[in-house]
């Protein structure tokens, strides 16, 4: 069975994302970054799933305001011991030096990056860089594809590239979009928020009740995935 893409709901201005999942109960978990994410049993129906998740909101929000007032993490090294940030996932860094290219893997919830012997600060975050971006590439090929067909749109051009005041943009007449490289930090819910609002802009080329009218249509939780992707300083569609 295909798990279905997940949901964001908000309580009280924290985002939580449901995700379906092959759990026997429901789980609430906190990560280190304050996402908030509901495992949800697929014979559990939506309604007790928002019901559990409402029945913690006062212990959820307190872990939450807590990662909040903590100090910012030391700067990574890429060093074994650091974390990196991909996906919506905070992941532990396991350096492994090795002789034979291979591609990073996320292996007992860390991120093994192998480096050749002696590699520098520089190449090891050249390495993972490259793996970020190509996963990236990977998603952002795959959700296109299939919001192109939803929407009813043409397939569409596009780049990536590190943007300073916005997650995506799309010049509609040339049917050309642009998205931010920081997208590979976010949870895979953001990412396609993303996406459905860049294609929006095809066919309504600004931000009135008419183009958001199009995203809910497509995206009834569009509200909460922009508070989650909205976490950080980065500037926002």
């Amino acid at each position: 069975m295909t798990a279905p893409a997940p949901v964001i709901r908000d309580f009280g201005g924290i985002p939580v994302e449901f995700r379906r999942k092959r759990v026997r109960y429901l789980r609430m978990t906190v990560h280190p970054d304050g996402a908030v994410r509901v495992s949800v049993p697929w014979h559990v129906p939506d309604a007790e799933a928002v019901a559990f998740a409402a029945a913690r909101a006062d212990w959820m929000r307190r872990r939450v305001d807590a990662i909040r007032r903590a100090p910012p993490p030391a700067e990574t090294h890429f060093e074994t011991g650091d974390t990196v940030r991909a996906f919506g996932e905070t992941l532990p860094l396991r350096v492994a030096e090795t002789e034979t290219p291979s591609a990073p893997r996320i292996e007992e919830g860390a991120l093994v990056l192998p480096v050749r012997p002696g590699a520098t600060e520089a190449e090891r975050r050249v390495v993972f860089a490259v793996w970020l971006r190509a996963r990236l590439t990977e998603t952002l090929s795959r959700l296109l594809a299939h919001w192109t067909a939803a929407m009813g749109e043409a397939p569409v051009r596009w780049d990536l590239r590190r943007m300073k005041s916005r997650w995506g943009s799309c010049a509609a007449r040339k049917r050309f979009i642009r998205f931010n490289l920081q997208l590979a930090e976010r949870p895979p819910a953001c990412i396609e928020y993303v996406v459905v609002h860049e294609l929006a802009h095809l066919s309504v080329q600004n931000h009135s009740p008419a183009f958001w009218s199009v995203v809910a249509r497509h995206l009834p939780d569009w509200h909460a995935r922009r508070a989650l992707l909205n976490r950080s300083p980065t500037p926002s569609p």
